[in-house]
């Protein structure tokens, strides 16, 4: 195939990948004794923190540029409280097409025991490659006729857009935006989950969760204060990670483990936020100042 006719390389940019990105993958593929490729580096889940992976092609190849198409096993390491635990790649499949620079647009499917996920990116000549799992699309169930296309909705926006109650009691929204900070630098593996743009996540995020809430989103919402309550800042709060749960429904998800350990802090920080606000003494408005006096009159 001439170059004009092979397909562009593919844009690693978020927004263009269209859906969320689980992992980002930098690595290198070197071809070992016998025709068997490997593909061997370092993965990261949207923070500088980086662990191990390694994928070991099935089957054989006699191209010594272009890596085995087909079954890869491998496997990947996470740091977590307790240590580093590797974790097994259960299904893989690479597939490597030359692009039109003289690379290879890399594709695949993976299944771990955090769920499916898609594969897209990139390998240069020298076998640098660069890939991202995304959060894999719901299967289509059949159906007679294909339905209309739907338009993006539009997210929704419960306090964030209203006009505000709450512009008194800073101190006490000033706590509110000290907690939520709180929860972004906990820990960054588990926070960087909840601080992208709810609407950004493609639209298969958006099929399924029809009230997409973020902490940005909520940050800008304290800022102006927006908030009625606490209570409803709370809710969304609570929404974040409840929507992190319904998308991401297995449980040994990162998603899901980062909402659990997440709420779990927030609940016990805002339990203590609460007694305060309800205890804390209230101001009280001085009486105006009394007019002076007339001097009486001499007789």
């Amino acid at each position: 195939m001439s170059s004009s006719h092979r397909p562009a390389p593919v844009d690693m940019d978020p927004a263009a990948l269209g859906r969320l990105v689980v992992a980002v993958m930098n690595a290198r593929a070197t071809i070992q004794p016998g025709g068997f490729w490997q593909i061997k580096g370092k993965w990261q889940m949207g923070t500088p923190a980086k662990s191990d992976f390694q994928y070991n092609a099935q089957g054989s190849s006699s191209d010594v540029e272009r890596p085995y198409c087909g079954r890869y096993e491998g496997w990947f390491e996470m740091k977590e409280k307790s240590g580093v635990t590797r974790y097994l790649e259960h299904e893989l499949t690479l597939s490597f097409i030359k692009n039109s620079v003289g690379g290879y647009n890399v594709s695949g499917r993976s299944k771990t025991d955090f769920g499916h996920s898609d594969i897209k990116g990139l390998m240069t000549r020298d076998g640098k490659m660069r890939f991202a799992k995304l959060a894999a699309a719901p299967a289509a169930a059949p159906v007679a006729a294909a339905p209309a296309p739907r338009e993006r909705p539009a997210p929704k926006v419960r306090n964030g857009s209203s006009k505000a109650k709450g512009k008194g009691n800073n101190e006490v929204w000033g706590k509110a935006e000290k907690l939520l900070k709180q929860l972004e630098n906990h820990d960054r593996n588990q926070s960087f989950w909840f601080t992208q743009p709810a609407e950004d996540q493609g639209q298969a995020y958006l099929d399924r969760i029809k009230e997409p809430m973020d902490f940005k989103r909520i940050a800008k919402a304290l800022r102006k204060r927006n908030y009625a309550s606490l209570g409803d800042f709370a809710r969304d709060v609570r929404l974040c990670f409840s929507n992190a749960k319904e998308y991401n429904f297995m449980s040994s998800h990162p998603a899901h483990l980062a909402a659990n350990a997440l709420g779990d802090l927030f609940e016990e920080k805002f339990a203590r936020l609460e007694a305060w606000a309800a205890n804390r003494p209230k101001e009280v408005a001085r009486p105006a100042a009394a007019a002076p006096r007339a001097a009486p009159r001499a007789a």
